[in-house]
């Protein structure tokens, strides 16, 4: 994170590093490529690998308090641009609730998990993607299947009731 020229924002940044040599020499010393503006995110979190679709993607997400999502940008196109607005980079978004600190990835679980504040800056919260509210997960499920402009149709809901004959032995 960066705060602007004006010093009225901060800016999100993606850094592209050489990982052999970061693992060779230890240290970011020469093997930091470039930097890349993240000029889709509010503030930002640390970016994470995820697998989607037996896909690998750079997941980030929002930390403000309005118009949050989680953002899967494409890895090759990203290690060759210099925002992340720039064409082909950005794979998928969907919506999440506001103060997202970080990400992690449960691989073994295929699981994406939001560490989160509660309130801006206090009370943590962890939220993974199958426990978000249903209306959420709806909406994500349905754009991920038919496209992320598709109309999410209203819920259905249902009620199941078992009768019985009046002298079973119930009480009630």
């Amino acid at each position: 994170m960066r705060l602007n020229k004006e010093g009225t924002a901060w800016k999100a940044l993606i850094y592209a590093i050489n990982w052999k040599g970061l693992w060779q020499t230890g240290t970011l010393d020469g093997n930091l490529l470039r930097t890349i503006e993240d000029d889709a995110c509010i503030q930002g979190t640390r970016p994470e690998y995820v697998s989607y679709k037996n896909k690998w993607y750079v997941a980030t997400a929002d930390y403000g308090n309005h118009g949050n999502e989680v953002r899967l940008y494409n890895p090759e196109k990203l290690s060759t641009c210099t925002k992340t607005s720039d064409p082909g980079v950005l794979y998928k978004k969907f919506t999440c609730t506001p103060w997202v600190q970080n990400l992690n990835w449960i691989p073994q679980k295929g699981l994406l998990v939001l560490i989160q504040n509660q309130i801006e800056g206090r009370k943590w919260r962890f939220t993974a993607v199958d426990r978000v509210p249903d209306n959420v997960m709806n909406a994500m499920l349905w754009k991920a299947i038919k496209g992320e402009n598709a109309k999410v149709p209203a819920p259905v809901r249902a009620a199941f009731v078992k009768t019985v004959k009046k002298g079973d032995g119930d009480n009630d």
